[in-house]
């Protein structure tokens, strides 16, 4: 007869059990439960930015203010039918182009420094033959400028004919075949006859913009503006200003009329625009946005370990604020400061 467990020893065979089967739950959860791959962890928090260099030239888009004498006309040099007139308000002529055929023979504009006032017969001398060659050269028709009209300069001025699509075998050069026009291109303002009309020599054709007199910032020179000599940028024209003041000298304001946008100058948001620049960029630092402090007394800095940098923002773009330094830049900064940390 078999001696029947005491209750003492059924207890601890279950309590084994139990014990077994909170194992295996444990384990196997580990078993089945996935790992968080190392890329869709948070990333740790960044306390500090390398500060990193760069250059800047500080570009501010500033409308413009023109000032121009009083508009003139460009004449017709010969006679005859105009059989085609390539003119409209707001357009330009370009030297050797030819926009008058008169008797289907081409006008070309020239902008000739003297216009041409005779005929100019091989051997003839003179200023206005020079003018002729200087542009002639300055068009892709190299010749010597002399001053006398010689074969050579025939031969570029029918070759200049020829790219405009008239062959011809010009033995003299004919005043009435050149239009003067005063500068390497020229505004439309308006046209003063159309095809079919007949013409005389010395008739207006054309209307220009009177000369380019001053231009000036029309809403004056931003406050803030990083000091260093500036440029003004028209139509990738650059010329040197001083913000202050306007552009009154001859020679910068003949550059600036060679820009289009300041041929039909508009008034109030049509007003032309140009880019002030400096001439020269400065090298600036690197800082996230998120490390500048403002003080209460309007003093701007940032803290390297908590201890305050002065600095002066002077621009940002795409989540960088460039900035000036008081003193030495630090290599790093913090990037999330105690917003109430103070910048003495």
């Amino acid at each position: 007869m078999s001696e029947g467990r005491s209750p003492a020893t059924v207890g601890l065979w279950v309590i084994g059990a139990l014990t077994l089967v909170a194992v295996g739950v444990v384990l196997g959860a580990a078993w089945t439960s996935p790992a968080v791959p190392a890329a869709l962890r948070p990333p740790a928090p960044i306390t500090t930015f390398e500060v990193r260099s760069a250059t800047f030239d500080d570009v501010r888009s500033v409308r413009l203010a023109v000032a121009r004498g009083e508009e003139s006309g460009l004449a017709s040099p010969g006679s005859g039918l105009v059989t085609r007139f390539d003119c409209r308000p707001g357009s330009t002529i370009e030297s050797g182009t030819a926009p008058l055929w008169l008797d289907d023979a081409p006008v070309v504009a020239l902008a000739t420094t003297l216009p041409l006032w005779r005929d100019l017969p091989v051997g003839t001398q003179g200023n206005d033959v020079r003018a002729l060659q200087e542009e002639l050269t300055r068009l892709g028709h190299p010749v010597e400028a002399t001053g006398t009209l010689g074969t050579k300069t025939l031969r570029a001025v029918n070759a200049l004919f020829d790219d405009l699509g008239d062959p011809s075998a010009l033995t003299s050069v004919p005043r009435s075949r050149f239009l003067w026009i005063p500068g390497p291109s020229v505004t439309v303002a308006e046209c003063s006859v159309t095809t079919g009309s007949q013409l005389e020599a010395g008739a207006e054709l054309i209307v220009t913009p009177g000369t380019l007199a001053g231009v000036a910032l029309r809403d004056g020179a931003p406050s803030d503006l990083v000091a260093g000599a500036r440029t003004l940028r028209v139509d990738g024209i650059d010329v040197a200003v001083e913000p202050q003041n306007p552009v009154t000298d001859p020679a910068l304001l003949a550059q600036l009329d060679a820009a289009p946008s300041l041929q039909q100058a508009g008034t109030g948001d049509e007003a032309p625009v140009g880019q002030l620049r400096l001439a020269e960029p400065v090298d600036v630092s690197v800082v996230p946005p998120s490390a500048v402090i403002t003080a209460p007394d309007g003093t701007t800095c940032v803290t390297t370990d908590a201890v305050p940098h002065r600095l002066r923002v002077v621009g940002s773009e795409l989540g960088q604020t460039f900035v000036l330094f008081d003193g030495t830049p630090p290599t790093a900064v913090d990037t999330s400061p105690r917003p109430d940390a103070p910048c003495a």
